[in-house]
């Protein structure tokens, strides 16, 4: 079994990932990737108006490709999408592939930080 070098942060929007992520990868003294921001940067717009212009289906489709696009990176912290872990069973990709966490967060915290946003 391989050592954990990759770690896959997963949880509901507004629970940390990425704040987290960005501590941990300082900590582990490794890269940081956002899948989200990653997105966003390939396409030249924002999460929203992906949304906005395709459907939640192409929109997904991009998460996974991301996702799998980490494979390449021999050590990195990943945070991912809200929903990422549950389409197409990356969950079970994800733990093969690094280690996964789940943030997890009161339904109140998460929303305070939405509103915020």
């Amino acid at each position: 079994m391989l050592p954990f070098k990759r770690i896959y942060l997963w949880g509901f929007m507004g629970s940390g990932k990425t704040t987290v992520g960005r501590a941990l990868s300082k900590i582990r003294n490794t890269s940081f990737i956002d899948t989200d921001k990653q997105i966003e940067i390939i396409s030249g717009m924002s999460i929203s108006t992906l949304f906005q212009s395709y459907d939640e289906i192409f929109f997904r489709e991009r998460e996974r490709e991301v996702l799998q696009h980490t494979i390449l990176l021999y050590e990195a912290v990943i945070a991912t999408g809200g929903g990422m872990p549950t389409y197409k069973n990356q969950n079970v990709w994800m733990n093969e592939m690094g280690k996964t966490i789940y943030l997890k967060v009161p339904f109140e915290f998460a929303w305070d930080r939405i509103v915020q946003a």
